[in-house]
């Protein structure tokens, strides 16, 4: 689990016997971690939106209590 203050490691892909480079991302945090991450990863680091998917479960602004 990654605390608010840590950093995020991104990581790099896996090497395949043909030296290819795969990635794929699963992002699952709360609603808006996962938008500026998938801004990130979209529009700044340019990757395929297929390899990589993204989860909001939960969002900050509602409670347990809001649900009730």
């Amino acid at each position: 689990m990654r605390r608010p203050h840590q950093r995020v490691s991104y990581g790099k892909g896996a090497t395949s016997e043909n030296n290819e480079t795969r990635f794929y991302g699963w992002i699952a945090a709360e609603s808006s971690v996962v938008k500026q991450r998938r801004q990130y990863l979209l529009q700044e680091r340019h990757l395929d939106r297929s390899l990589i998917n993204f989860m909001a479960y939960w969002s900050k602004s509602s409670s347990k209590d809001d649900h009730a």
